[in-house]
């Protein structure tokens, strides 16, 4: 009997309920078992072999475990560069384990290697991180072990984008794997909401000694933008009350997050929802909301929002053009001077020599936590920043296609909701590192890998390829004997 038929006799099938059931059962387990797992990681690389050893009989179940730990996955400190720790998350090494067992698979059974628009610009902007960074440790601008593990989250982010694409094999796993993404959306919303009152600002799970409220407010846009155009499109009432209530959810955490970029966001998202989907009751709803604002939200968040312009420790920011009722200079705290005082500190900083004007100072270099893009000009230079536009101008012309091409109301409410996300997630990097953030970026790959999975299948529909599951092409395949033995 050849491997891929043991392996094929091996994939047994669960329903719905049952995937769920095994992927918090194991969820739990680890959780159970990390009670003193600072100081035993052997427990952390027993669950990556367990899930690694999952995932050559079910991958689906390794994606479900993915994405629970997206959001509740603990960390720990295995190191210091500089001034900063280094952490590694539960789900650092469940990705490694992901990505074992889908070199095991397309070894033993031969999975093709599919080509997406997005390819090129992944490798291209993947390739210029590295130069610019080697570049960096080479010249002793930055510290190396501090910039691997960043280079290796960036990295870390398009494999999870990986394995959607080709891990995906039919609708039927993508409705269970949105299912199971709203669900966790669900139960961290609660937990937000159980810190209300007990702290100043509301995080997620499991974020060590240094809580994120940007980081929780960009997950919790992510999680409106998918819930609120299903329910708009969804053609069941029962069904649509249901996403109705999710977003709901979200969105009362996330005005507890008290993050300015997440409301900045929230409302250009919002926006975008209410163009792509002219939807009445959404801008209906939307009007309202503007109306009302002052006597719907807590007086927290006001005080939140006020507290940009009236600060007792205020700056004084000089405008480019003379603004009508506002004048020539506005002023606001500090933390919202910084983020726009740091572009003069880049434009200075391009100064020192063009080769950094181009190629940057390496991943790391200055250590910008303001602005995504800030950053990102400082670190990968000005051929680095124009791979990656290219790369999110690759994502959002995809997103455009599928929804102008597609009947289905799932793919049709999925991709609105993805193009209003994609935008909220720039606004939400003006004022934050953004593309760099664990919890923000993982559940932004993963819902990308799906948007390309639907992307293909619809290409592949209206090009006529009969029998083709998605517009794939197979690059270097072993000629191992096993690979032989007709099944």
């Amino acid at each position: 009997m050849g491997v891929k038929t043991t392996l094929s006799i091996l994939r047994f099938e669960f329903h719905a309920l049952g995937n769920v059931l095994i992927v918090l059962s194991l969820m739990g387990m680890m959780f159970y078992l990390f009670g003193e797992w600072e100081k035993n990681l052997a427990v952390l690389v027993s669950f990556a072999v367990i899930v690694f050893l999952v995932s050559l009989v079910r991958i689906d179940l390794g994606l479900g475990i993915l994405i629970v730990g997206m959001l509740f996955s603990p960390e720990t400190e295995v190191g210091q560069a500089g001034r900063r720790a280094i952490t590694i998350r539960a789900e650092d090494l469940l990705i490694l384990s992901l990505a074992m067992a889908w070199v095991v698979r397309r070894v033993l059974m031969g999975a093709p290697w599919k080509s997406t628009p997005l390819n090129m610009p992944i490798l291209l902007f993947s390739l210029s991180v590295l130069v610019s960074t080697m570049g960096g440790i080479a010249l002793g601008w930055i510290d190396p072990t501090l910039a691997i593990f960043y280079v290796a989250k960036l990295i870390q982010f398009f494999l999870i984008f990986f394995f959607a694409v080709h891990f995906i094999e039919d609708d039927k796993q993508i409705l269970f794997f949105l299912g199971l993404f709203l669900a966790v959306g669900v139960v961290v919303s609660v937990y937000g909401l159980t810190q209300v009152g007990e702290v100043y600002r509301i995080t997620a799970p499991f974020e060590g000694g240094r809580p994120e409220p940007n980081t929780f407010g960009g997950y919790l846009i992510t999680l409106i933008a998918l819930g609120l155009p299903l329910a708009v499109y969804c053609p069941h009432p029962s069904m649509r009350l249901v996403l109705l209530g999710v977003s709901g959810l979200a969105f009362s955490a996330l005005l507890f997050t008290l993050s300015r970029a997440s409301f900045l966001g929230l409302a250009g998202m919002l926006v975008v929802l209410g163009i792509l989907t002219r939807s009445k009751w959404l801008w209906l709803g939307i009007a309202l909301f503007a109306l009302l604002h002052q006597s719907l939200l807590p007086q927290q968040v006001m005080d939140r929002v006020n507290y940009t312009f009236s600060s007792p420790r205020g700056e004084v920011v000089e405008l480019p053009v003379a603004i009508p009722f506002v004048g020539e200079t506005i002023t606001v705290d500090s933390s919202t001077y910084e983020r726009i005082d740091i572009w003069r500190k880049v434009l200075y900083t391009w100064t020192y020599d063009v080769y950094y004007f181009f190629l940057g100072w390496g991943v790391t270099r200055g250590n910008i936590l303001d602005s995504q893009f800030a950053r990102f000009l400082v670190e990968i230079g000005l051929v680095g920043v124009s791979l990656f536009s290219w790369l999110l101008w690759k994502v959002f012309k995809t997103a455009v296609w599928l929804r102008a091409n597609t009947e289905d109301w799932v793919v049709k409410g999925f991709t609105v909701g993805y193009i209003a996300c994609f935008i909220g997630i720039l606004i939400h990097s003006v004022g934050t590192i953004t593309f760099y953030v664990v919890r923000i970026m993982e559940p932004f790959w993963f819902l990308t890998g799906i948007l390309m999975w639907w992307y293909l299948e619809e290409r592949q529909n209206r090009e006529g390829v009969v029998g083709a599951r998605s517009e794939s092409r197979v690059v270097w395949q072993p000629d191992l004997p096993w690979r032989q033995v007709d099944a």
